[in-house]
């Protein structure tokens, strides 16, 4: 079968938060549970909207395989659950340079920036991240939530490797 596009999700968050309601109520976004969706992709299709503005998450699920994908979900709806105060905390209004494709949100918690980013694309993107705009221009490590693995930051630019509809969270 043919893979969807799910690059547009956060598309359907700004025309529902922007067009729909002016930006006066809470948006949820319906992600796609279904068929032969994965968890990456219900990951992505998550924090897409989220880092688009949607408020609230509700998974949608259509045909015979929920318990195909039901896991899927249960895990993705965890850590979002896990994440909850990193999710809701501040929002700082940033304008990361970054490759194209590359969506960011930046949040602040407990004195640490986090960026929220997705690979809105359904290609390897080799992205870079300069966190000027953050007034970050030294040197350091920085951490990939849930992953386990480390980015090395030199004079406030890091580096990753994103395939397609990737998801990463950074702690600087």
């Amino acid at each position: 079968g043919q893979v969807p596009y799910f690059g547009v999700v956060g598309d359907f968050v700004d025309i529902l938060k922007n067009d729909v309601v002016g930006g006066t109520k809470a948006v949820w976004m319906i992600v796609q549970a279904w068929g032969a969706v994965t968890e990456k992709e219900i990951r992505f299709q998550s924090y897409q909207a989220i880092i688009h503005g949607a408020t609230g998450i509700f998974f949608w699920h259509a045909g015979g395989t929920w318990s195909l994908v039901m896991p899927d979900a249960q895990n993705v709806a965890q850590e979002l659950i896990d994440l909850q105060l990193l999710i809701t905390a501040h929002t700082i209004p940033s304008s990361i340079t970054t490759t194209p494709g590359i969506e960011t949100m930046v949040k602040e918690l407990n004195g640490n920036y986090f960026i929220i980013t997705v690979n809105r694309l359904n290609t390897i993107v080799n992205a870079q991240f300069d966190l000027a705009s953050l007034g970050i221009t030294s040197n350091g490590g920085i951490g990939v939530i849930n992953e386990g693995r480390y980015r090395t930051m030199i004079n406030g630019v890091f580096s990753d490797t994103f395939s397609a509809f990737d998801t990463n969270i950074y702690q600087i």
